[in-house]
């Protein structure tokens, strides 16, 4: 008699069907949820958008509607979708109950993985293509051509989209064993890469003289659902193709980094804010620098006392440490444990550290000035009150150098007179201050050194404002900012009156009451001349420019004209308009000239 035993061969498996098709009945209402949004801001709103028009205007919405689509409600809708079905496939593990019941079934971790990341996915594209079909039949029910390529370039869009959303949706899923925490986890891993940059400025502001604030588009796209907003809106030249590509390794990396951590991952540990020990401290510390940080800026921004700053922040630390730990250990019994209290230490002494080497520039950074032999050139430029940069700069290499380097040390030293640096720094600059300027030096190995100051001891404005008048570097700077194609330009004329004693041939019918000062009424006449010669008005301006009577005004942009200010003189406001694009869109360079400027007055005629 034989007592042999006949067993299976042991088959592994990647992928189970039954639990696909398990999947696709349990959450069929999301399917349809998903496909009715998707057909509502695809095919019906498209219908819409190019219904009861001639072709011309259907053509030209059908191709907004779909850009829009692919650029804007895309990465929008990805977002949303895919914690939303990352939250629904991967819900078990959030409950002990339900984590110990999938994990007793026969298949591994990697199917179970594998099989409700392929269901996702699938969640997705279906709806995806579905709406495509449907945007390709209205376009073909309304007759407009060269659209197809639009079509499924924004399907392409949305799948890599969704691919980059979905893989940090499932990793934040598995990371924490409590679905609020991982819908937190999800925005902290959108979002976190960019706000602490901007966190850490924003408190280097208050102590860092002369830091620049400026936010680099970058720092944007370190926060997926911002770059792909931000590669929507930007100009054809100023996209990056690859981006999208690298959202959606990224995504894909993270698939990847989650299946391994799923296989170590203990069951007993749902319910728990997050999975793994790693995890854990990372939460804690991050959470921590984001609450001490930001309770720490907004409280003294709205209190303006900057010296309350490192209060204000150590009482962040304290409520982002302990309030992570409680979230963290599942109980708000900690105040007894001992390593609790020691990092809470370590962070505080970090805080304490990194304030006191802002403050007193211990590293001298603040202090540098690079020497004239190690700089190739330098620009200098100012802003105007709304933050917005003006193409200002001017250019300086040779013996102007040593002269910029002596204007940074005068400002430097005005710094540390008493209080100055306290109106100097950035984030409680005077938004209306005249005395701002951007240096920027060019490093002779290539670097940059760039520093931006909002007080000016009047010595070292005299230097700036002459250096602004010099005929060489006024011509240099209007050589390169005027427009060669002008469509348009006139002069805005403002004289100020004191009291009732009109020049000749003016009456009150003519003027306005700008305001009134000691029983003083001060009238504003104005006058509008157009300018007769478009053609010899660049070369009229150069002219005077290259002869010292045309200095390089401190705020201009090529923008819509700026409203008109007063000084209690005559003010010769030069609009220079020129058309940017088919639309008829203008563009307006507003300039302030003196009655100096002779050949360009000449140009214009009184009405």
């Amino acid at each position: 008699m034989s007592w042999e035993v006949w067993t299976m061969k042991l088959k592994m498996s990647f992928f189970d069907w039954k639990l696909l098709k398990k999947n696709i009945s349990r959450f069929a209402p999301a399917w349809a949820l998903l496909l009715l949004f998707q057909f509502l801001i695809g095919p019906q709103a498209l219908s819409n958008a190019v219904v009861d028009r001639d072709f011309e205007w259907r053509y030209e919405n059908a191709v907004n509607h779909l850009g829009n689509l692919a650029d804007i409600a895309g990465p929008v809708m990805a977002f949303a979708s895919a914690i939303l079905i990352a939250g629904l496939l991967f819900k078990y593990l959030h409950n002990p109950r339900s984590a110990y019941m999938m994990h007793a079934f026969p298949m591994t971790r990697t199917c179970l993985l594998v099989t409700n990341a392929v269901s996702g996915l699938l969640f997705w594209l279906l709806p995806s293509l579905v709406t495509s079909i449907l945007n390709l039949m209205v376009l073909g029910l309304y007759k407009i051509p060269d659209c197809t390529g639009l079509v499924f370039t924004m399907l392409g869009k949305w799948t890599l989209q969704y691919l980059c959303f979905y893989g940090i949706a499932v990793f934040s899923v598995l990371l924490s064993g409590n679905m609020i925490i991982a819908v937190l986890s999800y925005g902290a891993l959108n979002f976190l890469c960019m706000f602490l940059p901007i966190l850490f400025l924003m408190m280097a502001a208050l102590f860092f003289c002369g830091l620049d604030l400026t936010l680099s588009p970058a720092i944007g796209r370190l926060a997926p659902l911002v770059g792909m907003i931000m590669e929507g809106d930007s100009r054809p030249a100023d996209r990056h193709p690859a981006l999208l590509w690298i959202y959606a390794a990224v995504g894909l990396v993270l698939l990847i980094l989650a299946w391994i951590h799923y296989r170590q991952r203990h069951i007993e540990r749902a319910g728990d804010a997050m999975a793994y020990s790693w995890a854990r401290m990372a939460f804690r510390v991050l959470f921590t620098v984001c609450v001490c940080l930001g309770f720490g800026v907004i409280c003294t921004e709205i209190t303006e006392e900057w010296d309350a700053f490192t209060p204000y922040a150590l009482l962040g630390c304290f409520l982002g440490w302990f309030g992570a730990s409680m979230m963290t250990e599942r109980t708000v019994k900690v105040f007894r444990n001992r390593k609790i209290w020691l990092g809470f230490g370590i962070s505080a002494a970090v805080l304490v550290l990194t304030v006191l080497g802002l403050r007193f520039d211990l590293l001298g950074w603040q202090r540098r000035i690079p020497k004239a032999e190690t700089v190739e050139s330098v620009e200098i430029w100012s802003v105007d009150e709304n933050w917005v940069e003006y193409d200002t700069h001017i250019t300086l290499t040779g013996d102007d150098i040593e002269l910029i380097r002596g204007i940074h040390q005068e400002v430097l030293d005005y710094s540390n007179r008493g209080d100055n640096w306290r109106t100097m720094n950035g984030l409680f600059r005077s938004y209306y201050s005249d005395d701002e300027i951007h240096i920027c030096y060019h490093l002779a190995g290539g670097g940059t050194l760039r520093r931006v100051y909002y007080g000016i001891p009047d010595h070292a404005r005299t230097k700036l404002e002459n250096l602004y008048a010099r005929p060489d570097i006024s011509a240099a700077w209007y050589e390169r900012n005027l427009p060669k194609d002008i469509t348009r330009a006139y002069i805005y004329i403002e004289t100020m009156f004191a009291g009732d004693d009109f020049p000749e041939g003016i009456t009150i019918d003519d003027v306005y009451v700008s305001y009134e000062e000691n029983g003083v009424k001060y009238y504003t006449y104005t006058e509008e001349w157009e300018c007769r010669d478009l053609k010899a008005l660049r070369d009229a301006m150069l002219a005077d420019a290259a002869a010292g009577r045309l200095p390089i005004p401190h705020n201009v942009i090529y923008d819509y004209a700026i409203g008109p200010s007063y000084d209690g003189q005559t003010i010769y406001h030069l609009m220079i308009e020129r058309k940017m694009d088919q639309n008829g869109y203008y563009a307006t360079l507003p300039l302030d000239i003196p009655e100096s400027a002779t050949e360009t007055l000449a140009l214009f005629k009184k009405p």
